[in-house]
């Protein structure tokens, strides 16, 4: 007799650029379900109203976890969910606190419009909202998507490398360059952005 309404809408642009939304309603309940991946067998749920967040729910999951089953935790390794899940305390939390590396896609939630921002410290080295990185020739302002290079768990930091460097693409604008070989963008920059285990990253 708890069971409620959930709703939930859709919204993109198509191949032509025409905007669209879908907007879907169930009534019922939601069940919130955490599953041993390699096993395929379920570690943890909560039945709930439709109409509960995945979010707080997920994170009260995380954290019985810790005390309930200490060697689920201990061996995990990675946390995947979808973009329901995509929130800055639950990936704070699997990555600070227990160590497990948080692999959840992710919700445009840039509200300003903006496609990139720039990278601070930098001056032609820019991000999507997809974790992306681009540096910009400075002669001909061309985008060059940067390579990935890595994990650097010592300095909390993803290592984007020069594509000219890397790839050996021509770059106009390679000697007036103030990148060098390489640079580090902090997690610390955008939590939801840059994870462990980078959005730009197809391994």
């Amino acid at each position: 007799m708890d069971a409620d309404w959930c709703g939930k809408s859709y919204s993109g642009v198509d191949a032509k650029g025409k905007a669209w939304e879908k907007v879907t309603s169930w009534f019922g309940y939601k069940l919130h379900l955490i599953v041993d991946s390699r096993y395929e067998l379920p570690i943890d749920f909560r039945l709930t109203k439709a109409s509960v967040a995945e979010q707080p729910v997920a994170l009260e999951e995380i954290d019985e976890h810790e005390e309930r089953v200490p060697m689920v935790v201990e061996r995990a390794k990675h946390l995947s969910a979808d973009k329901g899940y995509n929130d800055g305390q639950i990936i704070v939390k699997a990555h600070d606190e227990l160590g497990i590396a948080p692999i959840i896609d992710i919700r445009n939630l840039w509200k300003d419009g903006e496609k990139t921002k720039m990278v601070k410290g930098s001056t032609n080295v820019v991000y999507d909202y997809r974790g992306n990185v681009s540096c910009l020739c400075p002669t001909t302002l061309t985008s060059h998507a940067m390579c990935y290079g890595g994990y650097e768990s010592d300095r909390e930091s993803l290592k984007y490398l020069c594509p000219a460097c890397a790839k050996g693409i021509t770059c106009a604008g390679q000697a007036e360059c103030k990148i060098g070989r390489q640079i580090r963008i902090p997690l610390s920059k955008d939590r939801r952005v840059f994870t462990p285990v980078a959005r730009s990253s197809h391994t």
